[in-house]
C-alpha cells in the first residue's frame, strides 16, 4: 500500500510503537530502506525493555533477533509544552521529527494519523472507539 498509487504523497510513516498484535515487530530500518520514507514510532510511555526482553525470551526462540529490532534505534524522549512522547526515528533527524510530531498533534498527545487510524480500527472491530490508542 505504501508503494502504491499515492506513495509520492506520503512524507512520513507514523507507527503507534514498533510492535503490533503483541510481539510482531516492525523492522523500521527495512521499512525505511524499501520505501525511502522516514519512519517515526510514537509511544506515550517509555517502554520497559527489561520486561520486554524477559517476555521475548519466555515465548520466542528468535528472541535475540526480535529484541535487536526493538532496540536498534534509540528511544528518544520528546518533551512538548503539555505532553511527552517517546519515539524511534529512522530516515530523518531528531529536530525535524520533533517538528513533524508537533505539527501533526492537534488533540491530546498522539499525532492525528495514529489517532484517526486507531479510531477507524476500533470502529471496524468494536463498532466504536474505546479511547486511547
Amino acid at each position: 500500500m505504501i508503494n502504491g498509487k499515492f506513495s509520492k504523497q506520503i512524507r512520513v510513516i507514523f507507527l503507534n510503537g514498533i510492535t503490533f498484535g503483541g510481539f510482531n515487530i516492525v523492522n523500521v530500518e527495512n521499512l525505511f530502506k524499501k520505501t525511502g520514507i522516514p519512519v517515526i514510532t510514537i509511544t506515550r510511555k517509555n517502554p520497559d525493555f527489561q520486561k520486554i526482553e524477559n517476555a521475548l525470551k519466555k515465548y520466542f526462540d528468535d528472541h535475540e533477533y526480535r529484541f535487536s529490532l526493538m532496540t536498534r534505534y534509540d528511544m528518544n524522549r520528546i518533551d512538548f509544552v503539555n505532553y511527552t512522547v517517546y519515539s524511534q526515528i529512522v530516515g530523518i533527524g531528531f529536530e525535524e521529527a520533533k517538528n513533524i510530531i508537533e505539527r501533526f498533534t492537534l488533540r491530546g498527545n498522539i499525532p492525528e494519523p495514529i489517532r484517526i487510524s486507531h479510531m477507524i480500527g476500533s470502529a471496524l472491530k468494536f463498532g466504536f472507539s474505546k479511547g486511547k490508542p
